[in-house]
């Protein structure tokens, strides 16, 4: 698999298990630790890309498309940091699933970005030896303790 593949596997991964805490929220059931494995999952993959994938498009030219991604990768963020909040704070099942609403429809738009233009150019303009490298760092990645995305600091 290429480094896009992995990627993008990870969003069908992480964004399936999102949805379906969402709709074990409409049906009144409330598996927290399910959603909160995804958020932690979901941080780590923003942590890969700021702080590995996109150094090294950026190295090699792509520049404009990053600042986006990081934007968008601070909505998504403050919507995960909402959604823990209210999970911690026990607020009631309607707020809850309109946090996971916002937020599966942020990932999924800018999930649909990074698959048409990152990945692909990351496939493209990586040097092999070097998309190895990225891909057997994302298989091994943990998040560092408080590391927050760029936008959100």
């Amino acid at each position: 698999m290429t480094l896009g593949e992995n990627l993008e596997r990870e969003h069908i991964e992480i964004d399936g298990r999102i949805t379906s805490f969402g709709a074990g929220l409409a049906a009144d059931e409330l598996p927290t630790a399910a959603v909160v494995g995804a958020l932690d999952d979901l941080r780590r993959h923003i942590y890969f890309e700021e702080e590995l994938l996109f150094p090294a498009l950026h190295e090699v030219g792509l520049v404009p498309p990053l600042v986006v991604m990081r934007q968008e990768h601070g909505e998504i963020w403050a919507i995960m940091d909402a959604l823990t909040d209210g999970l911690t704070s026990g607020v009631d099942g309607s707020h809850l699933r309109k946090l996971v609403d916002r937020l599966v429809a942020q990932l999924h738009e800018h999930n649909e970005k990074e698959e048409a233009v990152i990945y692909p150019a990351a496939d493209q303009m990586i040097a092999a030896p070097a998309q190895e490298a990225l891909i057997a760092k994302l298989a091994d990645l943990q998040l560092p303790a408080a590391w927050v995305c760029e936008a959100a600091r």
